[in-house]
């Protein structure tokens, strides 16, 4: 059985950066308050998502180890501010994960 590192021909410092878990994800929220501009979400790119309602926005990580996503996912939601808390995750809302497989 052919590993993924083999098929795609990865040199030796990929495969090293391969062989530890990396992962980034997306959340969508709606009813996000960044009316006053200070809240900061360490190691998230936020942007307007269309999709989303009163105010919605989605928060994309940079690619992290288990342990930094972990920290950084449970700051997002333990620090954002909201309009209106029961209205911040609907059926329009999800969280992706991406996984870096490599190896």
């Amino acid at each position: 059985m052919n590993k993924i590192t083999q098929l795609y021909g990865l040199r030796q410092n990929d495969l090293d950066m391969a062989t530890r878990f990396v992962a980034g994800i997306e959340c969508e929220i709606e009813s996000v308050d960044m009316n006053n501009g200070e809240q900061n979400f360490p190691n998230f790119n936020t942007t307007v998502d269309g999709s989303l309602r009163n105010d919605g926005m989605e928060f994309i990580s940079i690619p992290l180890d288990r342990e930094s996503l972990l920290s950084s996912f449970k700051h997002l939601h333990a620090t954002i501010e909201l309009h209106e808390p029961s209205e911040a995750f609907s059926v329009r809302t999800s969280t992706h994960v991406h996984i870096n497989c490599r190896t």
